[in-house]
């Protein structure tokens, strides 16, 4: 029986600390029931043999509005919890699970009643229990709406669902880290989809299922490729990876070296290659370099030179690239790409005149300096980061529009410093609300909530229109925080 309602066994839709946040994650559930049984009939139409769900009529009481043990629904008999008896469930409090109390409590909650009230519909029972297979269905989507991936899964074992249901279980289990079940439920949504082209969602559950399990990737992979150079790119990276993770390195090597010969994925290429043959990808990168072919492998030659410890040589490398980038009239790296690359390999080895000099060359945009920032605050530095958070806000306030918000960690170490640039920021605002409404935002954040009122009312002066200023205006004018 595929479900069974019961007045003893406490199974609550929604654990009550989630209910009292609101109405979102009640209403994600009801989502889920109301629409689960059609989502995950992506591809093929399954062959559900469970036992068709009649019995879900008895989620409701007996004049169809719920009954008194909605929130006690005890669902498919998988878990060995669910076996307790009531005495035992009533003595020993359960993580997630209500007490007697807190349901009476809830009794009277509006948005439980609708929830009741859409359990208890003819229509959605009709739709629910019109074959096995909305049936099974119905109560996957469920289980993954409670974030019961393993009931899932076993149900789905036992009624064989269509490919894109188990291509969900599948990406949720991947999430859970569970990589072996993973990899089956990938390898299911394969076969049940009943064909196999290279096109998504196909081909994505393909790379998913080689990058979970390369043995069995590999095996799948190679089954349906034609060997030739027709496969498209992403499936021959797939098999050379799994090649060189199953001992088969020098089919993977040869397979790769051919796609940078016909230019081809070339940095995907090389960077599979470095993986089991780092020496290997980095003569090739050094090779196409040299003539002059795919100028934007700079920044990958300075990340394989910092993997092996060499940072003097990824320095000169990511130097050699910036400088090709001011003089090569369009022929060198993206300035900005190689900025982004540089900075998260070596941003706290170099000093600020070489990052200014960076900077400049990639044309001084705000961005580049806020990404300096958050790189010297994500190693400690916050005296470093605070002159490019500065930089930043002072570029966008005078002539972007906007301010970067500041991580919450720099704002409670760094207020007087914040305050100043605030202040130094409203000097420049000029008629942009949308700057004057972040300066509000975090001279709120500081604890400045007169200032932070006053410059929302010149964001709404300015652009009346605009609902966020009127929406945090009225917060406070209601006594609530605006954000």
């Amino acid at each position: 029986m595929l479900v069974r309602a019961s007045s003893t066994a406490v199974r609550p839709l929604v654990a009550p600390s989630r209910l009292g946040r609101g109405p979102i994650e009640l209403l994600v559930v009801v989502g889920t029931l109301a629409v689960g049984a059609g989502i995950g009939l992506l591809l093929g139409s399954g062959t559900g043999s469970g036992a068709r769900a009649t019995e879900l009529g008895s989620l409701t009481g007996p004049d169809g509005t719920g009954g008194d043990d909605l929130g006690r629904v005890d669902l498919v008999d998988t878990a060995d919890e669910r076996n307790d008896t009531a005495e035992t469930r009533r003595s020993v409090p359960i993580p997630g699970v209500p007490t007697d109390e807190e349901l009476a409590a809830l009794e009277n909650d509006p948005l439980l009643a609708e929830l009741r009230a859409l359990l208890g519909s003819e229509a959605l029972l009709a739709m629910v229990t019109e074959s096995d297979e909305t049936t099974a269905a119905f109560l996957m989507h469920l289980y993954l709406g409670l974030g019961d991936t393993k009931s899932a899964l076993d149900l789905a074992r036992r009624t064989n669902p269509p490919a894109g249901t188990w291509a969900q279980i599948a990406a949720q289990l991947s999430l859970e880290g569970n990589k072996v079940d993973a990899a089956e439920a990938y390898m299911s949504a394969l076969e049940a989809a009943g064909r196999f082209a290279w096109e998504d969602p196909i081909s994505s559950w393909a790379l998913q299922l080689a990058a979970l399990d390369p043995q069995r990737g590999l095996a799948f992979l190679e089954e349906h490729a034609t060997g030739s150079a027709a496969d498209p790119d992403d499936m021959r990276l797939a098999l050379a990876r799994s090649m060189a993770e199953t001992g088969r390195e020098e089919e993977a090597r040869t397979s790769l070296l051919e796609m940078v010969a016909l230019d081809r994925s070339v940095a995907a290429s090389l960077k599979a290659l470095a993986q089991f043959d780092p020496e290997l990808a980095e003569s090739e990168i050094r090779r196409l370099l040299g003539e002059g072919r795919h100028p934007n492998l700079y920044g990958q030659l300075a990340g394989l030179l910092v993997d092996e410890g060499r940072t003097s040589e990824a320095l000169a490398a990511i130097q050699e690239g910036f400088d090709l980038a001011r003089t090569g009239a369009g022929s060198g790296p993206d300035p900005s790409t190689l900025f982004f690359e540089a900075i998260g390999l070596l941003g706290g080895t170099v000093d600020d005149a070489t990052i200014d000099g960076w900077i400049e060359t990639s044309g001084g945009g705000s961005s580049l300096r806020h990404q300096a920032a958050l790189t010297f605050l994500g190693q400690g530095d916050l005296d470093r980061a605070a002159p490019y958070f500065e930089a930043a806000w002072m570029t966008q306030a005078a002539n972007e529009g906007y301010l970067s918000y500041l991580p919450d960690s720099f704002l409670e170490q760094k207020k007087e410093q914040v305050h100043a640039w605030l202040d130094s920021a409203s000097q420049v605002a000029g008629t942009k609300d949308e700057v004057w409404g972040d300066i509000g935002d975090h001279y709120w954040k500081i604890g400045e909530l007169e200032k932070a009122e006053n410059a929302w009312n010149t964001a709404h002066d300015i652009d009346p229109n605009d609902g966020e200023w009127t929406g945090k205006l009225n917060q406070i004018a209601a006594g609530n925080p605006p954000l």
